[in-house]
């Protein structure tokens, strides 16, 4: 998978592949995170941005900040099936800067993975992410909090973020597996049919 989409974008084995995948809506803050992603990454990084397009984004601007970054911000477009999981799959870092996300689907998807996330406060598993490890978590919602987190993230070896993309996963496994879910439900109509 990780091959494929090196081929796809013609990226060499020494680009580092940071991913945005999420629907573009302005909550999402696509525009703000190319924008950090190019004043701090390194030039070894790469940030391919996965999502089909909204009424809600300028996608002008967003082809023009990827133009103009001479080859270090792509904008895939919408991705679906199989190779949605190659993306995340060929993934060193996830980012999502989103100003609201009830969960983060998409961020769990990568957790789940063993990718490491480097996220905003406003995502929903954020807190999970703070307390148990898996990433990074920025500290407020500004520009200046996206690249410090992100400075932080680019500031990591492969391995360090292998090692943070697997304390994630076992997370994951561990607290959002189906049997985990099953038992949690079960445990809550118990205490309803209780109170009852």
């Amino acid at each position: 998978a990780r091959e494929r989409v090196r081929m796809r974008h013609h990226l060499t084995c020494d680009r580092r592949i940071a991913l945005f995948c999420a629907r573009l809506a302005r909550v999402k803050r696509l525009a703000e995170t190319i924008r950090a992603f190019l004043r701090v990454a390194p030039r070894d990084w790469v940030l391919l941005c996965v999502g089909p397009a909204t009424s809600e984004v300028d996608m002008d601007e967003i082809r023009d900040l990827c133009a103009r970054s001479e080859g270090r911000c792509v904008y895939v477009g919408p991705v679906f099936g199989h190779d949605v999981g190659d993306y995340y799959a060929a993934a060193d870092l996830f980012v999502l800067f989103s100003h609201s996300e009830n969960f983060g689907h998409s961020v769990g998807q990568a957790l789940a993975r063993g990718v490491p996330v480097a996220i905003s406060p406003g995502v929903g598993l954020a807190a999970y992410v703070h307390r148990y490890g898996g990433g990074f978590v920025a500290d407020g919602e500004s520009f200046d909090d996206m690249c410090h987190v992100l400075g932080a993230a680019f500031n990591c070896s492969a391995g360090e973020l292998r090692e943070l993309g697997e304390i994630g996963r076992k997370w994951v496994e561990r607290e959002l597996s189906p049997v985990t879910f099953a038992d949690r439900l079960d445990a809550l109509c118990m205490s309803v049919r209780e109170e009852a």
